[in-house]
């Protein structure tokens, strides 16, 4: 990183990233999530045991979810993130209102997000999704 980077400017990049990255796949710009995540980014999510690792991997989970809801509200709140060096940590909470075939639902949640810089940039190495904690 560049002797003049801050912490603030550092957490405003990653804020920047979250944004960009939640108004991609609400607006179903899936391959604008491309350069977002590490080639073999980890996901985890609630209910499954199981890992699931790889970018094309990641994006398809949006793109299936996207298929099948209708997505009418979504929110983040409560943004934590903490910078460590090339690591950061991005912690929030969502709500989130979406339709699908004839059920409405109404969901709140969490989300984890840990980044790496590497070649210049912040790159997703890791998504966990979870309850609000």
């Amino acid at each position: 990183m560049k002797k003049q980077d801050t912490i603030p400017n550092r957490v405003a990049e990653i804020e920047s990233i979250i944004e960009h990255l939640n108004h991609s796949w609400l607006n179903k710009e899936f391959v604008d999530l491309e350069t977002l995540f590490h080639k073999e980014v980890v996901l985890l999510q609630p209910g499954n045991t199981h890992k699931k690792v790889g970018r094309e991997m990641m994006i398809e989970s949006y793109e299936e979810f996207m298929d099948s809801a209708r997505v009418s509200d979504f929110k983040v709140n409560d943004k934590d993130i903490e910078v460590f060096a090339n690591t950061a940590v991005a912690y929030y909470t969502y709500r989130i209102h979406y339709r699908v075939e004839s059920t409405n639902y109404d969901e709140t949640g969490s989300e984890v997000l840990v980044f790496n810089y590497r070649n210049d940039r912040w790159i997703i190495v890791w998504r966990m999704q979870l309850p609000i904690l």
